[in-house]
């Protein structure tokens, strides 16, 4: 059988900034419905309007900007520049690159969003990918019956 990831959906809110700061803007992701993957680092396909993209999102506490208690969803979108906040987003998970961890500096943790983001925006055979096909409909509004699901905790 195979195995099917999560997918979550939710609004974007403004954060701290540091992503940004960092050269990896993200959009914060209040969880509206969906279930939550184990924390880590995946390669995801973000998808709002009638864009998809693929990304970089972090579900966990941020461990190297010490404790937070809360659990943060963050989607990094490569060579995306717009403005997300206020919008739905559906986040589909496709794979995990790594369990989350503490860095000693952030100068380490910039390097390994890095090593992230190339992962990520690989395709199995090793090509470059940034855009996807289109999103399902039932983003941007639109409910279909995949979309209808409620929060589930992890």
């Amino acid at each position: 059988m195979k195995r099917i990831l999560p997918l979550l959906r939710g609004k974007v809110v403004q954060g701290t900034g540091l992503g940004r700061r960092l050269g990896f803007p993200t959009a914060n992701v209040v969880v509206s419905r969906g279930k939550l993957p184990p924390l880590g680092v995946y390669r995801v396909k973000a998808c709002w309007d009638d864009e998809s993209r693929v990304g970089v999102c972090n579900v966990g506490v941020r461990p190297t900007l010490g404790p937070c208690g809360a659990v943060w969803v963050e989607v990094h979108i490569p060579g995306f520049d717009g403005d997300l906040y206020g919008r739905e987003l559906e986040v589909r998970f496709l794979e995990k690159i790594r369990d989350e961890k503490r860095f000693d500096s952030l100068g380490e943790l910039v390097e390994q969003i890095r090593r992230d983001v190339s992962a990520a925006c690989r395709d199995r055979d090793g090509a470059a990918t940034a855009r996807t096909r289109p999103c399902a409909p039932g983003v941007g509004g639109k409910e279909t019956r995949r979309s209808r699901r409620t929060a589930e905790p992890s």
